[in-house]
Order: C-alpha cells, then structure tokens, then sequence
C-alpha cells in the first residue's frame, strides 16, 4: 500500500511531536517494508529518515504558522492524489477535508487547548479549533493512550476514535551514554511549553536546597523570555549555581541527558502520554509526575505522584532519590513496533470499509 504521512503537525523543535513522527515513519519502514511512504515534513525530515529506501520525501521549507495550515488542508491531499495514494494519514489531529472520509486518518495526542485555553496564543486557538471538525470528519480518528481517547469521546463527539498506545521502546535506538560524575543528583525537567510548568520544579529544588538536600535541575528546552524569567526566579529563590539551562539541545545531548539523570520530573498541567515516563522506565530511572496532568493513570505504579505545590513536588522527589533500586521494566513497555502495526491495522480495516460502501 502507498500512505502519504503529513508530518507537518511536528515542527523541528516539537519534542515529542517529532519523536513521534520520527519513531512511526522508522518503525513503520522495519515492519512494513513493502509499503510505499511519502512523508511531508520541515526540513528535519531530511537528516532523521535518511537511508530509509521505501521513504520518499517532500520538504516544506517555510516553517510559518500559516504553511502549515495550508500543507495541512491543502498540499497533503495535493501529494496523495498526485502519488495516487491508498490513504492519507496526518501525525496531528488535522487532516485534509479534500481527500474521501475512508482515506484519511488522523492522530490524536491532547486536548489542552480545551481544558487549559491560557497556554496557547490566539494564533494557536485559532488553528486549534480546527480539531474537532477535523476528528469528527476523519475516517478513523487514533488516539495514543486511553485518556486521549476519553477526552477525543467528549470534545469530539461523533469521531470515529479507537486507542493505538504510543510505543515505549524507543530508546532502543539511543546509544549508550558515557556516564557523567556530579556532585549531586540532577533531576531533569522540561521547559519547551508552557504547559511544562519549570517553575513548579524550580520552587521544589529551592526548598529542597533550603533543607540541606542538595540537588541539581536541569531544565531541557526552555529560551528567550521565558528562560530568563526562569533565570530571575532561581535568583530570587538564591540557586541560581544549582539550576542549568541548556536549551533546546541536539538529540545526542538529550539522550545522554535522560541516560544520566537521577530523576526525571514531569511536571506539566496535562499530557497524552509521556514520552518522558517511558524513556525513564526504559532506563530504570524514577520519574516524578503531578497528579492533575493524568500520566498516573496511563503508566500507573511506575511513576511517583505528587500534588502540584512545590513542596509537595519537592516531597516526591525525595522520594524518589530514595529509590535505591529502580531497576528498567523495558518488557513491561508497549513497543513502537506494535504501534506501526496498531495504526496499519485501523487504516487498513478504514479501507476495506471503503471498497465495500463502493461495491455496495
């Protein structure tokens, strides 16, 4: 079969966006490799699927706001009628109107713009309120955990949505790290979207500090205006010296990263799944979560739960530096594999319903 993947929905700097669509176009050509792929994409696309001999690739190089709506709505189906694809499948919720209902599938991973509207801008409200006619008009809408599909169920009422979890297994590609020598444990957070909430971990470390546990914190993603607000907070809380700022970092630096870090802290007000969990069950290393963002209910046991406050958050943490031995539970993951195999399957079953209205 040939697919048309629009990986527009991921821009370079996405984070898990990109992993996913990465780890699905690689998986994908290791499974499938008689199915035909031409991927959509920024110029990321070019260095990430490289090699893959069944991947054609179609390179957008305006990254604006407005060439990805108009890829989206537009250019995608403009590519599957010219490849004559089988179907067109979109990494993001929207997908083009203008490819047939049973040839089109698209993929959910949140819905914060609905239950928390403040993080987003106008710009992305508006290209966000596309989603719901968008899932409701898909031919099979994929959700990538059971609370994604429980909000799609209510926001999206109609959609013809069904689970794919989100394979767990990726950091099987990763190479294995060199290990770091620190003075003190360094615990990861993340600061690429407001939703991320950094400074809920900033005021944690600054009352652990004030404690006399000392900790490190490096906060992976954060720039410009909001890292220097992050910046003046750690003045104020007086740990600047114990907070790192790295930035948006290269795929090498972040997998060493994770390898290397005591503790992972995902602490954001709301998440589909949690690439992050994952890649920290993979290696063995306790992740800290807040209880309002639901990734307690997708990775149950396997997480440490904490209330949204600083101290509570800072509570957990210890906890988590408690664990003594947390060893991997790499077999316990859902793979990429089964993903690959997942969605094919849905899309294929979205076929056949296709060829059987038209014969009837």
């Amino acid at each position: 079969m040939k697919f048309v993947i629009d990986a527009m929905g991921a821009p370079e700097r996405s984070g898990g966006m990109r992993m996913y669509a990465e780890e699905i176009v690689k998986t994908w050509a290791e499974v499938f490799p008689e199915d035909d792929l031409i991927v959509i994409g920024n110029p990321w696309i070019l260095e990430s699927f490289a090699g893959l001999r069944a991947v054609k690739l179609r390179v957008v190089r305006n990254d604006s706001a407005w060439s990805r709506v108009w890829t989206q709505l537009i250019g995608s189906a403009i590519t599957y009628y010219r490849q004559r694809a089988d179907i067109l499948l979109s990494i993001s919720t929207i997908v083009s109107p203008l490819v047939m209902k049973h040839h089109r599938a698209c993929i959910v991973h949140d819905w914060r713009h609905i239950k928390n509207p403040g993080e987003f801008g106008a710009a992305q409200r508006l290209y966000r309120q596309l989603w719901v006619l968008s899932a409701r008009s898909s031919g099979t809408v994929i959700c990538i955990s059971a609370k994604t599909l429980t909000e799609t169920r209510a926001y999206a009422k109609g959609a013809n949505a069904l689970v794919v979890s989100n394979g767990g297994d990726h950091a099987r590609r990763w190479p294995v790290a060199a290990p770091t020598i620190t003075a003190s444990p360094v615990v990861v957070t993340f600061g690429h979207h407001a939703n991320k909430r950094p400074e809920l971990a900033i005021s944690a470390v600054a009352h652990l500090i004030k404690e006399g546990i000392v900790v490190r914190l490096e906060v992976l993603g954060a720039a410009g205006d909001l890292a220097e607000d992050l910046k003046a907070l750690c003045l104020a809380e007086g740990i600047s010296e114990y907070v790192s700022f790295p930035g948006f970092v290269s795929e090498s630096t972040y997998e060493a990263i994770i390898q290397n870090a005591d503790i992972v802290a995902l602490v954001s007000t709301d998440e589909g799944f949690g690439l992050p969990v994952a890649e920290a069950r993979y290696f063995g290393i306790p992740c800290v979560v807040t209880a309002d963002n639901g990734l307690s209910r997708i990775h149950g046991g396997s997480v440490i739960e904490s209330r949204p406050s600083p101290i509570d958050l800072a509570s957990a943490i210890q906890v988590a530096l408690g664990v003594k031995d947390s060893s991997s539970n790499r077999a316990a993951l859902p793979t990429w594999a089964d993903t690959a195999k997942g969605i094919r399957e849905a899309i294929v079953q979205l076929r056949r319903t296709a060829e059987m209205e038209r014969l009837s």
